[in-house]
């Protein structure tokens, strides 16, 4: 290290310390205007690495100055003054290590700019870019009009691909998970795109870009929020974090499902703690649903004293904080915080369905009162519907005694069908067909039986757009399947097989699978013990087919004996 390094740094530490200090004094609960200042000091030498020394060194000042001047009558402005001050001593020792730097680099092989990304299957950890804020501004550095207006506009319209890709990705309960492919490698290079325009010679602020995109739509629109928050969360460092979060804070409660979606899709791995801490925020149960729904997508572990928020007013927060319940550390405090609520209309069958994740045995018995009470009450839309989930969570858990009751439900309920499928009984297989002879009285009906048996036997249906074609390859199909016979001695049968915990995994990465179906298999995995902490089911195709190619490889075991779904 150089003394003209060694010179910077120094001073470097001296005001980190002097904000660290100031931060600490202010506590948790205070608002800190200075937030964005500190950051641009922590993540100065990160920055030199992409920017250079003299870029990121006037923009650090920049951060400095421009706190101090909009917050000048906060008592801790005259410090932050002083520490742009003292910085700026430190402008020819920046000088000579920006004229070392590119001498060095001249000496080198010629290579591309260091800050050209590119996302392959998964966002790459893009550096962070000049300048990273939740707020609206125009941009400090004078550029020649022209050229920034062209600019503008270039950024406008990578922003709405991003936001319009971002919303057509996301499939349907009842499309084919791998819908969203066609969309996912274009939505990647839009992200590349979006966050090489925020350097370079001419650059703009496409952060400030995307939030002042989002905020002037009429209406909230949720992926309009998901670009400014993706972005970010596709950016490293501090600053991007901490804007990260308070954009979080800002947004509009109708964007929960962009927000969401934003954070599970992005690529810095800070990004789950930020999701974390907004637990915290007991009076916005609009965050407390992002932080509910991103934690339990992601799969990560939680502390018990999530378990308060059963408990808590807002209906919506309650309900997510029951499926969170399984992630819990401590299992014994979650199946103790979930039995109260299992005789409660409004929480008691998601209540049910987590608790049959953790405790089995206890579950699966409000899961089967749920399934008796809508048929006791046959007439109840509401009771039938209810029935037929909890009929399907109890299917996951595969047990023989439930055979009866899932048929006799199935009889009554065409969305019951769909727990034929999943509990797999030979019996399953003869129902279904005898209802498909008989011509069901629907076509809900009759899609549901195609569906199921589709699964059960791993005959596909044939796919003929043609005139007529449909009718023929139903014919088809139908003969097929008439004709298989279950494995003998098969309790359960899937895909045409015996059961085996592996046709889950096979079942999971078949490209026809429903994405709703998908959902029910991995509550399957987990009731089996198989660890899901690598996939999000809901992100980015490519590493879940890398997952489930490693499963079915062999490189992650199954139990093939007793598991949890068995215990008496």
């Amino acid at each position: 290290m150089s003394d003209d390094e060694r010179g910077v740094r120094e001073r470097l530490r001296v005001v980190r310390d002097l904000l660290q200090a100031q931060k600490a004094r202010r506590g948790v609960h205070q608002g800190d205007p200075f937030s964005p200042a500190r950051s641009a000091v922590a993540s100065f030498l990160e920055r030199v690495h992409v920017e250079g020394w003299t870029l990121a060194f006037d923009e650090m000042l920049a951060e400095l100055r421009d706190a101090a001047s909009l917050h000048a009558t906060d008592p801790d402005a005259p410090e932050i003054t002083a520490a742009a001050a003292y910085l700026a001593e430190a402008a020819p020792l920046v000088t000579r290590l920006a004229r070392a730097a590119r001498w060095e680099s001249s000496r080198e092989d010629p290579k591309g700019p260091l800050f050209l990304k590119a996302s392959e299957g998964v966002p790459a950890l893009h550096p962070p870019t000049g300048s990273v804020s939740s707020e609206t501004s125009t941009e400090r550095d004078f550029v020649e009009p022209g050229a920034l207006a062209q600019l503008s506009a270039l950024s406008r319209d990578v922003l709405d691909e991003v936001a319009s890709l971002a919303l057509l990705r996301v499939t349907d309960g009842d499309e084919p998970w791998t819908l969203g492919a066609l969309f996912e490698e274009r939505l990647l290079q839009m992200l590349d795109a979006a966050l090489a325009l925020a350097r370079g010679p001419i650059r703009i602020d496409i952060h400030r870009a995307a939030r002042a995109r989002a905020e002037e739509s009429p209406l909230v629109e949720p992926y309009k929020w998901f670009v400014p928050l993706f972005l970010l969360s596709c950016t490293a460092g501090e600053r991007a974090m901490d804007a990260l979060r308070q954009t979080l804070c800002e947004a509009p409660p109708g964007a929960l499902r962009g927000l969401v979606d934003a954070l599970c899709l992005g690529s810095n791995p800070a990004r789950v703690a930020i999701a974390a801490s907004l637990l915290d925020e007991d009076d916005r149960p609009d965050l407390l649903c992002v932080a509910l729904d991103v934690l339990v997508r992601l799969r990560q572990p939680l502390p018990a004293i999530t378990l308060e928020l059963l408990e808590h007013p807002d209906e919506q927060v309650a309900l997510r904080a029951a499926a969170a319940a399984p992630l819990v550390e401590d299992p014994e405090a979650a199946a103790r915080a979930l039995d109260p609520l299992l005789e409660r209309d409004d929480i008691g069958l998601h209540a049910a369905s987590a608790l049959t994740l953790i405790a089995p045995e206890i579950g699966a018995g409000h899961l089967r009162d749920a399934v008796q009470r809508g048929m006791r009450n046959p007439s109840s839309d509401e009771d039938l519907h209810v029935a037929a989930r909890a009929a399907l969570f109890l299917a996951e858990l595969g047990q023989p005694r439930d055979e009866e009751l899932l048929l006799t439900l199935a009889h009554r309920s065409d969305a019951a069908l769909e727990a034929l499928a999943t509990h797999g009984s030979p019996a399953s297989i003869d129902y279904l067909r005898a209802e498909l002879l008989r011509e069901p009285t629907s076509p809900t009906r009759t899609e549901g039986c195609v569906r199921s048996l589709e699964r059960l036997t791993g005959i596909l249906e044939g796919d003929d757009p043609s005139p007529g074609g449909g009718e023929l390859e139903r014919a088809k199909w139908m003969e097929l399947v008439l004709s298989f016979a279950a494995p003998p001695d098969a309790r359960r049968v899937r895909l045409g097989k015996p059961f085996h915990p592996s046709l889950l995994a096979h079942e999971l990465g078949r490209p026809d699978t429903r994405s709703r179906t998908r959902q029910s298999l991995a509550r399957e995995l987990r009731l089996l013990s198989v660890p899901l902490t690598d996939i999000d089911l809901e992100g980015w195709i490519a590493p879940q087919q890398a997952w489930i190619a490693r499963v079915l490889q062999g490189d992650r075991p199954f139990t093939a004996g007793a598991t949890r779904r068995e215990r008496p």
